[in-house]
């Protein structure tokens, strides 16, 4: 799997845990755990991101890498 398709994949997660998490936080009462769920999906699109961002560079650096 290329890190770009793994990226996009780590920030759709990453987006979902987050707004389930920020979701329970606003509707009841906020547990320890609901905070814990939105630093991890935090987590998951952070390094997607960084990982789609690495993608890209690899893929501009194909294109101009001169061909013998």
């Amino acid at each position: 799997m290329e890190s770009l398709q793994l990226g996009s994949i780590l920030i759709g997660i990453g987006i979902a845990v987050s707004s389930y998490h920020i979701n329970r936080i606003f509707s009841g009462k906020p547990r320890i755990e609901y905070f814990i769920g939105v630093v991890c999906g935090l987590l998951f699109l952070n390094i997607g991101s960084n990982l789609v961002a690495t993608g890209l560079h690899e893929r501009i650096d194909k294109k101009n890498t001169p061909q013998p």
